[in-house]
């Protein structure tokens, strides 16, 4: 006589969703949105306003609390650093924010070189046409300090 494994539908029931003893869970995966992975807080830990602007320093889910910066921060360097330009700022107030950009950013120091020479005032360009070009970035500043203090 052959029995095959049947039992009754009464003997079921529904999982508990408890994890076995010892077993750990896996991390969720990233949420993508917009093709870029999307950062979970945790806790908001400060805010202050920049430039009329609400930052916040937050703990980020699943990751260490010494990782609390801002996740777009290179992003946001970025967006700050394509908009600069000296305009009618003098070039000390100019270099201070270009240089704290330069900070967050990985440019090379060539791209930064060029990228200076455009970002300066049409006043400074001109004078900077009968100067003798610089190899480095802070040769190419103290030339332009030397020549706003003339301006």
């Amino acid at each position: 006589m052959k029995i095959h494994p049947v039992f009754h539908a009464n003997l079921l029931r529904l999982d508990s969703n408890d994890a076995i003893k010892g077993q750990q869970q896996e991390p969720e995966p990233p949420v993508i949105v917009n093709g870029e992975e999307e950062w979970e807080v945790d806790e908001i830990l400060d805010s202050k306003v920049i430039r009329k602007k609400l930052f916040y320093k937050a703990a980020w889910k699943n990751y260490p609390p010494d990782e609390t910066c801002d996740p777009d921060r290179r992003h946001t360097a970025q967006t700050e650093y394509r908009k600069l330009y000296q305009r009618n700022n003098t070039f000390a107030v100019f270099w201070a924010e270009f240089q704290r950009l330069m900070t967050e950013l990985d440019y090379s120091e060539e791209t930064l070189l060029d990228d200076l020479r455009f970002k300066v005032n049409q006043q400074m360009q001109k004078a900077l046409v009968a100067e003798v070009g610089a190899t480095t970035l802070h040769e190419f500043a103290k030339k332009c300090m030397l020549i706003d203090q003339n301006i």
